[in-house]
């Protein structure tokens, strides 16, 4: 936008600044930062590793077979004995 209007974002940055405060400027600057596409490939990259890591975590859980009765798992498929006290 500068290259059309020059000091167009000086402007905005002033304004935004003032309207808003330190953190209306903080999260315009992340809103910039969001329009870079390394920041979008980032984005895409961990939200692709968490929905993989679900759907594992999913599958892993309904191929293990429960535990047997009055013992319950410990979540790395060992089995533990409940505490008597």
């Amino acid at each position: 936008m500068d290259d059309l209007m020059p000091g167009y974002s000086r402007a905005r940055s002033r304004q935004i600044g003032i309207m808003m405060g330190d953190l209306g400027m903080t999260l315009m600057a992340w809103l910039d930062a969001l329009k870079d596409p390394g920041t979008q490939a980032v984005i895409i990259a961990a939200v692709s590793v968490l929905a993989a890591w679900i759907c594992f975590r999913l599958a892993r859980l309904l191929e293990t077979p429960r535990a047997a009765a009055g013992a319950r798992a410990d979540g790395l498929g060992n089995k533990t004995l409940p505490r008597r006290d």
